[in-house]
């Protein structure tokens, strides 16, 4: 009997998308074949390929193509029975716009590319048999599991397990307030894990016929020891770690620490680049004396780790509008960093507020983020060991990658 996954994921390991796979790829060794097909590649991406832990790997590359290549493949989309059912179902629930019925067709044109791409690698390259165990995982939750769905019928008694995180699960961080295919995505896949509790309650109120298959496994961070105590408690030093995108609203953090008393402090490091990093840069060049800014820019995963471990920062900070459940505060905490953070998505399931930091409204004023600073910058030694005691627990509990790993693939399994 043969052991084999399939993996479905964006450029994955190509560019630097999906950076939180990687540590998941350490615990695929209980598949005997894992099969990676790296979707959408795009130019910029191919130059980049990391090195994965892996012997038993083989990585099929998909590149993206042109928007009119994906036009010229629409009339199969077009005529095809998920896009009619999506349509159905946009006018059954009154959905319908022309730029969400644009935006589905885009989706599905993708799905039938690369379902022809991968079968024909498929047919070529891999011989199923009734004896295998064959599993289908997408790692996200866009149009991939109805892409599974179109090649699983090949494997006898596979099964299809996807993840859902956070662009790919609440509809309502898209322009168009929509994401195609979520129920025939549903009925693609045998289970559908979310990364938060919250996602899970989401998916579950709005697609009630799907509650059996919808379920809660966490990501997680490798234990990268804990900081030592804080060395001052003349000068707060947060740090931040993020896209620079408009989600993220470091904008708003900007007007938070202009905001801040001048009787304390403060150092802000953010590691992370984006499209909006010279308007942010532009906005902390004018911030008072007493609130420094630096920006690091893109940074290698194991360089911030070595700077949260070594006490270079003392809190984490997070005034995104919208999260799954952020990684990046699992990193931080597992380092032992309180966090201040906004309470959207499954962020108030890591920061539990007065106990490993301060969970502020979804929506703050800068004088509530302030506020929440200037508490962590008066705060006793006593009292922020006691903090950062509780976030590195917190961390440990239940977002300890090796045991969340060891179990998502057990349930891959069973």
């Amino acid at each position: 009997m043969t052991r084999r996954l399939l993996l479905f994921a964006n450029s994955f390991p190509y560019g630097k998308q999906e950076p939180y796979l990687m540590r998941e790829c350490h615990y695929l060794d209980a598949f005997d074949e894992v099969y990676i097909f790296s979707l959408s590649i795009r130019k910029h991406q191919r130059d980049l390929r990391r090195d994965l832990p892996l012997e038993q790997v083989t990585v099929v590359p998909v590149p993206f193509k042109s928007p009119l290549f994906y036009a010229a493949v629409s009339p199969r989309a077009l005529v095809s029975r998920a896009f009619m059912t999506e349509l159905r179902q946009l006018l059954r629930d009154r959905r319908f716009t022309v730029a969400r019925a644009v935006q589905a067709l885009s989706q599905f044109s993708r799905a039938e590319h690369e379902a022809s791409v991968i079968g024909r690698f498929i047919r070529d390259n891999i011989t199923p048999s009734a004896s295998d165990e064959t599993v289908f995982y997408a790692y996200r939750f866009l149009y991939q599991p109805y892409l599974m769905s179109r090649l699983a019928a090949k494997f006898p008694s596979s099964r299809r397990i996807g993840r859902a995180h956070g662009i790919d699960l609440f509809e309502e961080r898209q322009p168009t307030d929509y994401l195609p295919g979520r129920e025939i995505n549903l009925r693609a896949l045998d289970e559908l894990h979310s990364v938060s509790q919250a996602g899970a309650e989401y998916l579950r109120a709005r697609h009630p016929d799907f509650v059996a298959k919808i379920k809660v496994s966490y990501l997680g961070t490798e234990d990268h020891g804990v900081r030592p105590p804080r060395s001052s408690s003349q000068v707060l030093r947060l740090v931040s770690c993020s896209e620079v995108a408009p989600v993220k609203r470091l904008e708003l953090l900007v007007e938070a620490l202009r905001e801040v008393s001048d009787t304390v402090q403060v150092e802000w490091s953010h590691y992370g680049d984006g499209p909006d990093m010279d308007r942010v840069r532009a906005m902390a060049s004018t911030l008072p004396g007493h609130v420094s800014a630096t920006f690091h820019g893109w940074t290698r995963n194991d360089a911030i780790l070595e700077a949260y471990r070594s006490g270079r920062h003392d809190v984490f900070i997070n005034v995104s509008s919208s999260e799954g459940l952020p990684v990046s505060i699992m990193e931080s905490s597992s380092c032992g960093l309180p966090t201040i953070a906004t309470d959207v998505g499954g962020t108030g399931e890591i920061v539990s507020d007065g106990v490993n930091g301060r969970l502020i409204s979804a929506n703050p004023m800068p004088r509530e983020i302030a506020d929440a600073v200037e508490e962590f910058a008066r705060m006793t030694p006593d009292a922020f060991a006691r903090r950062s005691a509780a976030a590195r627990e917190t961390w440990s509990t239940h977002f300890d990658s090796d045991r969340n790993y060891r179990q998502f693939v057990g349930k891959m399994l069973s």
